[in-house]
């Protein structure tokens, strides 16, 4: 029997006003017309950053493949972190240590993200990147080399659609980056979405959930439990597999704890990887380098190298697609103050700031909408039975002036208390933190309301969540 929607998702409230979605979103407008969730949608959840970033590469290549036969479109990326040398390959694991290849090297594919980006950009795909920019104030805490990774791939995107538009005039605007401090006030907040749109000829997918493109989030087999990604297994081949030699993904990451330093040492337009035959990399001659990442976990807990970190994600086909399209899109021009690279963006000491990588993503100092399918696209073909809702949180900021989001959007925070209060039987959940109070108050109504003693509430937290232990452990014991 399939659950009714109403009971486990949010519906319009009777206020009016597309509520509770920000006034004038795509997902306000639905109200009187249709529900607020998309019907016949197809989802597959992947368990791992192995599993994750492998789909993620075949689904890019598959982009690639279909724009080097004329058929163009675009890719929307959103990543709190997005580390320019993450390699999503398998084909090519280029080791760390002792540097076991020589300049004359190649790939057989250039895997890593900012060889995908350009691999994108140079096949004819529109490229569009949002990524948090921490404040200069942030360095004290250790974000400079996030930093510095972003502004490295700023740089790289302008540089590579200079390169581009010498031959293309209407290739001046092939990728842009933007670095993202529209944030609340305080100087702790970050933008965390972890979302991708692929709309390339015959490619119609998203990805959606808590895995960036960084190091660290790969959490491989282990050789004891050798698995190969194929894009074209279902949940039930996994299944069949349990009997005989399941997956498990305790291999760790290779791009962790102390193996980063080499990977990421792009100084002085030398390039500290193997390049791929079908990739010019004229526009990182004169990017800004990056600097050597510091791990986001503690060695003395995690171990010094191949970490073992856990993230999931889904795989989204249907109607879901362009729903994630135009929530990238309203995002992308929330108001704020608007800055191209130069002095003034180079500051970014305000949260309210948005930097981009080119002026042309502005007219008249207001951010230019994004392309987003025609509504023809969103009847495609039936791709699944699944019903699926995108909640956000997009937070309050005194900047703004007008919609959407002039009263934010906290679709996240309801969704979840619905489904909390509409669990009979099992609340389960995976937590990076664990540190609100109102959700934690929530969950102890529920037990103790629970007459029949039927509902068993299960959290399960990895055992540091980064290097911030002590506040994070007693945030977690106060929830």
């Amino acid at each position: 029997m399939v659950a009714d929607p109403s009971k486990w998702l949010l519906e319009f409230s009777d206020k009016g006003g597309g509520r509770p979605w920000g006034d004038g979103t795509c997902m306000a407008m639905r109200q009187g017309e249709r529900e607020p969730w998309d019907e016949n949608c197809r989802v597959i959840p992947l368990i791992g950053g192995y599993e994750g970033m492998s789909s993620i590469r075949e689904s890019l290549e598959a982009a690639i493949d279909q724009a080097r036969q004329g058929k163009k479109g675009h890719v929307y990326i959103a990543n709190w972190r997005l580390n320019p040398l993450r390699d999503l390959s398998e084909d090519n694991p280029w080791i760390v240590q002792n540097r076991p290849w020589n300049e004359s090297d190649s790939a057989v594919k250039d895997q890593t993200i900012i060889g995908l980006i350009l691999r994108l950009m140079q096949s004819g795909i529109t490229v569009r990147i949002l990524l948090w920019m921490p404040m200069k104030a942030s360095i004290i805490a250790g974000l400079g080399p996030h930093m510095s990774d972003h502004n490295y791939i700023s740089d790289a995107v302008s540089n590579e659609c200079k390169r581009l538009s010498r031959d293309d005039p209407s290739a001046i605007d092939r990728g842009i980056v933007a670095l993202d401090m529209r944030v609340a006030p305080p100087v702790s907040s970050t933008h965390h979405q972890k979302m991708i749109v692929i709309r390339v000829g015959n490619i119609n997918v998203a990805y959606c959930g808590g895995m960036d493109l960084a190091f660290t989030r790969m959490d491989a087999p282990d050789p004891l439990h050798l698995y190969k990604f194929d894009p074209k297994a279902s949940l039930d081949d996994l299944v069949d597999l349990a009997g005989l030699n399941p997956p498990q993904f305790l291999g760790g990451d290779w791009q962790s704890g102390e193996m980063l330093s080499e990977a990421i040492a792009v100084r002085n337009g030398a390039y500290q990887w193997p390049r791929g035959p079908d990739a010019i990399y004229d526009a990182l001659k004169d990017a800004t380098g990056t600097t050597v990442p510091e791990t986001d976990l503690p060695n003395e807990v995690y171990g010094s190298e191949y970490q073992i970190w856990h993230d999931q994600l889904l795989k989204l086909e249907g109607p879901i697609v362009k729903t994630l399209e135009e929530q990238f899109s309203e995002r992308w021009q929330d108001g704020g103050r608007v800055y191209e690279t130069g002095f003034w963006g180079s500051l970014h000491l305000l949260n309210s700031q948005v930097i981009f990588s080119s002026n042309t993503a502005i007219k008249d100092g207001k951010i230019l909408p994004l392309p987003v399918s025609s509504e023809s696209d969103q009847k495609q073909q039936y791709a699944g039975s699944s019903i699926v809702q995108m909640w956000r949180t997009i937070p309050l900021r005194p900047e703004r002036n007008k919609p959407p989001f002039l009263r934010g959007e906290f679709t996240i925070m309801a969704g979840i208390s619905n489904a909390c209060q509409a669990a009979e039987e099992l609340i389960l959940i995976f937590d990076q933190y664990f540190f609100s109070g109102p959700l934690a108050r929530l969950l102890n109504h529920r037990i103790k309301s629970d007459k029949e003693k039927k509902l068993c509430v299960i959290l399960i937290l990895p055992p540091y969540a980064d290097e911030h232990t002590l506040e994070e452990h007693h945030a977690r014991k106060l929830a």
